[in-house]
C-alpha cells in the first residue's frame, strides 16, 4: 500500500508513536525493559514498512546508515567466532547500530514525525523523576546532607545514588545535562504551567548533578549553557554580565560543595604529584597511557575486539599490578577503544560519521549542542561500551538528524 493511502490515526499508527516515545525514558526503565521495546518497536516499523507500506526512504536519510560502517568488523569476527563468548558479548553491546539507524529513520519518513519536542520532553520526566526518586532515598539514608557522604571524592554518595538509580553517577549527569540543556532551549516556548514544572526540575536536576560532580558532564554542562546563552540572548553586553555571573557562581560553588571540591582537589593533587598513588587522575593517566601504547602497536588492524581487554590487562599489570587486580578497565576513551579494538581505518570512519552528522545538523542548535557534548564525554568515557550509553547516542542523534530542529 502506498504512502498516504493508509489511515494514519488509526490504532495500527499509534502504537509504534507511543513506543518510540516510551523509548525516550530509558533512563527511568529496566534495561531489560527499554530493550524489549526497542526489540518490539524495530520489528513492527520494519515489518510495517516491508508489508504494508514499502515506499522509498533513503533520498534524505541515507547519512543515518553510515553509523552501521564502523560497527561491521564486530559482525564479521562474530562469524569467524560463532563459538567466542567474548565476541558475543561484544556483538550483543553493538547489536543496535545494526538496526537503530534503520528503523528510526523509517519509523520517522512513515509516521510522518515534525516534532522532536515531545520525545525530548519524555527524557527530561524521565531523568527528573530518576532524581527525585534518588533525591529522596539519598535523603532518607540520611546521606545526602552528611559529611560522610563526602569523604574521599563523595564516594559514598555516589556509590548509593548508582544503587538507587540504576545509573553511573557520570552516565547520569551527561543526562543531566541534556535535559538541562533541553530546559534552557525550550523554556520560552511552553506554557505557565511548563515554566513552572521546568524550574523545578532544572533546578533539582541540577543540585543533584552538582552534588555528584563528575568532571567531565560538568565541563559540558557549562560549556552548552555558554552556547545556549549565546543563542538566546541578542545583546552583546547581556551575553557577558550572564557569563561573568555564571562563571562566578561556578567558582562559589567549588568552596560551598564538598564532593566538587574534593574531586577539583584530585586535579591539583594530580598536578603537584601529592597522593599520587590515591588519585583516580593517576589511574585515569594509566589507562590512557596502555590505551595509546597498545593503539601504537595495533595501529593499522588494531587487536579485535576478543583480544583488546586482555591486551590493555596485560598493560595494566605490567605498570602497576595492585591497582588492576581486582577490575578490567577500558580504554576510558570511546575513540581509543575504536583504534585498540580495529585500527586507525575504523576510528577515522566513525570521526566521519560523526563529522557528516554535524554537517546535517549545523542549523540545529539544540542537536549541535548535544553532538558536541557527544563528542566530549567520548574524550573520558567509552561511552558506546555499555547500552545506556548506545541508547542515548543513538535515540538523539537519530532523532536531531532526521527530525531537524527550527533555529530559534
Amino acid at each position: 500500500m502506498q504512502n498516504g493511502n493508509y489511515n494514519k490515526t488509526g490504532l495500527v499508527h499509534k502504537i509504534p508513536q507511543w513506543i518510540f516515545f516510551a523509548l525516550f525514558a530509558f533512563p527511568a526503565l529496566p534495561l531489560n525493559i527499554t530493550n524489549i521495546l526497542f526489540s518490539v518497536f524495530s520489528s513492527y516499523v520494519l515489518l510495517y514498512w516491508i508489508y504494508i507500506e514499502p515506499v522509498p526512504v533513503w533520498k534524505n536519510r541515507g547519512t543515518s546508515l553510515l553509523l552501521i560502517l564502523p560497527f561491521i568488523p564486530y559482525l564479521l569476527e562474530l562469524l569467524l567466532h560463532l563459538n567466542s563468548a567474548t565476541i558475543l558479548f561484544e556483538f550483543q553491546k553493538k547489536l543496535l547500530f545494526f538496526i537503530a539507524p534503520v528503523s528510526i529513520p523509517v519509523f520517522i519518513h512513515l509516521f510522518n514525525i515534525k516534532n522532536a519536542r515531545p520525545y525530548f520532553l519524555c527524557f527530561t520526566l524521565s531523568i527528573f523523576a530518576v532524581t527525585a526518586y534518588a533525591t529522596a532515598m539519598l535523603i532518607a539514608d540520611g546521606i545526602l546532607f552528611s559529611p560522610a557522604g563526602y569523604e574521599n571524592g563523595a564516594y559514598l554518595l555516589r556509590l548509593l545514588f548508582e544503587n538507587y538509580s540504576h545509573l553511573h553517577p557520570t552516565y547520569y549527569s551527561l543526562f543531566a545535562a541534556a535535559t538541562l540543556f533541553w530546559i534552557m532551549y525550550d523554556f520560552e516556548h511552553q506554557m505557565v504551567i511548563g515554566k513552572l514544572f521546568f524550574i523545578i526540575a532544572g533546578i533539582i536536576i541540577l543540585f543533584l548533578t552538582i552534588l555528584l560532580a563528575a568532571k567531565m558532564p560538568l565541563l559540558i554542562l557549562l560549556a552548552g549553557t555558554f552556547r545556549i546563552i549565546y543563542l538566546k540572548i541578542k545583546n552583546k553586553k547581556t551575553v557577558f554580565k550572564t557569563y561573568t555571573l555564571l562563571l562566578l557562581f561556578s567558582a562559589g560553588i567549588y568552596f560551598i560543595v564538598p564532593s566538587l571540591k574534593s574531586r577539583v582537589d584530585e586535579v591539583k593533587s594530580y598536578a603537584s604529584a601529592a597522593n599520587a598513588d590515591d588519585n583516580t587522575l593517576s589511574q585515569r593517566t594509566m589507562i590512557l597511557d596502555c590505551s595509546k601504547d597498545v593503539f601504537n602497536d595495533h595501529f593499522w588492524k588494531g587487536t579485535g575486539a576478543m583480544a583488546s581487554q586482555k591486551t590493555l590487562d596485560d598493560c595494566y599489570k605490567s605498570k602497576n599490578p595492585a591497582a588492576f587486580e581486582s577490575y578490567k578497565y577500558n580504554s576510558h576513551n570511546q575513540y581509543l577503544t575504536l583504534g585498540v579494538t580495529y585500527g586507525i581505518f575504523i576510528l577515522l570512519l566513525f570521526l566521519f560519521s560523526l563529522f557528516i552528522f554535524i554537517k546535517q545538523c549545523r542549523d540545529n542548535p539544540f542537536g549541535i549542542v548535544i553532538i558536541g557534548s557527544i563528542i566530549l564525554i567520548m574524550l573520558t568515557e567509552s561511552i558506546l561500551e555499555r547500552q545506556m550509553g548506545v541508547y542515548f547516542f543513538l535515540l538523539f542523534l537519530l532523532l536531531i538528524a532526521n527530525v531537524p530542529q527550527r533555529r530559534r
